[in-house]
């Protein structure tokens, strides 16, 4: 990860940076004059990412490969953020996997989407709210899913793991308002994503384009320290004009 003086920019940390909703959500921050750190574990894409970003403005994108199932290094990662730039002013925990499958699913999967859907964005807040209790301010925006309140039938699994990073990010808006802190969890439906690609019956142009949810972050940020915002649900228009279909 490289470093930067510290500036008057504000910082945003993005997990899940190198493509979909993380990679939107950046590229968001980045016009919006933020100094951004892009984590994801793909070094190539993240290190491609942070060159195309520090394109619009030097230091703007820093790259950090960095799997945040790994609580030891992100904790590292964190710290050395907060040396070098001096301040943490938004953390975007957007990391996410998905498999398929709810009594069929296997341990090792099931496993991986509770290690990165929950205890990777765990990792996460709990490395940055030092910080941020320290500056008395801060917001922590959680990407959950609509599959967190409404799970279906063969998606259990992953809605679990969904479910578990609300009720989790329920929990951390009361205890970290005191702090100054604001905790927002999103539960998207279906965003234009490699992800939802295989929701065939679903067209492309239906789907939420992954700038709507950076705009719901941009919503968020606008309001004043007097509001709060626990949850916000982006529903898929079709989907609620025409109903939701499986296969």
């Amino acid at each position: 990860m490289s470093s930067t003086e510290h500036s008057d920019r504000p910082l945003a940390i993005v997990t899940g940076a190198s493509r979909g909703i993380g990679r939107a959500v950046a590229e968001g921050f980045v016009a919006d004059d933020y100094t951004v750190i892009l984590i994801a574990r793909e070094p190539t894409r993240v290190a491609l990412l942070a060159d195309q970003l520090n394109a619009r403005g030097p230091g703007r994108g820093v790259a950090c490969p960095l799997d945040v199932a790994d609580e030891h290094a992100v904790l590292e990662a964190i710290q050395a953020i907060a040396e070098t730039h001096g301040r943490i002013d938004v953390l975007f925990n957007g990391a996410g996997v998905v498999h398929r499958g709810t009594s069929s699913i296997g341990d090792a999967d099931q496993r991986r989407l509770l290690e990165t859907n929950l205890l990777g964005a765990m990792n996460l807040i709990r490395a940055v709210t030092p910080v941020m209790k320290q500056a008395r301010s801060g917001y922590i925006i959680d990407v959950a899913s609509r599959s967190a309140i409404y799970a279906k039938a063969g998606n259990g699994g992953y809605a679990a793991s969904k479910a578990a990073l609300r009720a989790y990010g329920d929990a951390l808006y009361q205890e970290l308002a005191k702090d100054g802190i604001k905790v927002t969890t999103l539960c998207p439906s279906y965003v234009d994503t490699e992800q939802s690609a295989r929701q065939l019956w679903l067209p492309g142009d239906a789907k939420i384009p992954p700038l709507d949810i950076y705009e719901s972050v941009r919503f968020l940020l606008a309001l004043s320290r007097a509001a709060s915002v626990k949850e916000l649900v982006i529903d898929c228009t079709h989907v609620v004009a025409h109903g939701e279909q499986y296969i």
